[in-house]
């Protein structure tokens, strides 16, 4: 089996995929090979002109441990600017990883952590006492998070913190892998699942089953968001119930079982 991995080498990916095959005693647990395929670049976009509206302290929300780290390395720059220290503020968050990571580099008291964003935006709404909400996100982000919450009368300032800059040549390399069933590829991005599917959405009723028909790999999203991206196509997608490696190894496992 190859284990094509789209994201920056992580040797705990490896140690995952090695245990859960050898505790679930599987023969063929030493035949896979891994690949890892990074395609995304970060850069930090300056936080210095965010603004403040309500007039009271601010809730921060993030979806990413990309947000919070740019958010840690402009910390000084930020606090000035919105007249708050982040450590005494509450945080929202998208994930277990990104709650870590808040903790470890805001310092701040999270107060809610919710696997999709949409459903954050409703335990956001149902808490009744937030007037206002400043969203650390990346460019692109998806829409559901400000626009829920702008609906339920919050205001919600995104505050784009860094840049997520797709290599699109490396992206299309991807479909490469496709033809071999005894592939398994790794997605950890929603933008990077939309760019890997564009060419099969661009496709006519006729040529898109055809080209579906080609696909033989199997595909593993790390959360329900990028999942949706395989879903919307007509794909069938293992879904991790957590955005960590240990749920990916099992994924991988629940395909090579079948």
């Amino acid at each position: 089996m190859k284990i094509v991995l789209v994201k920056k080498e992580d040797e705990e990916y490896v140690r995952q995929v090695e245990a859960t095959f050898s505790s679930a005693g599987t023969e063929e647990r030493d035949n896979y090979e891994f690949v890892f395929t990074p395609c995304l670049n970060i850069s930090n976009v300056d936080v210095s002109d965010v603004k403040v509206f309500s007039g009271v302290v601010p809730v921060v929300v993030f979806t990413s441990v990309n947000a919070v780290l740019s958010l840690h390395s402009q910390l000084q720059t930020l606090e000035a600017t919105i007249g708050h220290q982040i450590a005494e503020l509450k945080a929202f968050c998208v994930g277990k990883k990104t709650a870590q990571a808040i903790e470890s580099f805001l310092h701040c008291e999270v107060c809610g952590v919710e696997k999709k964003a949409a459903d954050l935006a409703s335990l956001i709404i149902a808490e009744k006492t937030t007037k206002e909400v400043l969203f650390f996100c990346g460019n692109p982000h998806r829409p559901e998070l400000p626009t829920l919450l702008q609906k339920a009368k919050i205001i919600c300032t995104e505050v784009v913190c860094y840049e997520t800059i797709m290599d699109k040549k490396v992206i299309a390399s991807l479909h490469d892998y496709t033809h071999s069933p005894d592939t398994v590829l790794v997605f950890f991005s929603p933008s990077v699942a939309n760019q890997f599917l564009e060419p099969l959405r661009e496709l006519q009723s006729e040529d898109k089953i055809r080209a579906k028909g080609s696909i033989l790999a199997s595909f593993v999203a790390i959360g329900p968001t990028t999942g949706k991206e395989f879903e919307d196509c007509g794909l069938l997608v293992n879904v991790c119930e957590e955005p960590t490696p240990k749920s990916v190894a099992e994924e991988i496992h629940k395909i090579s079982r079948h």
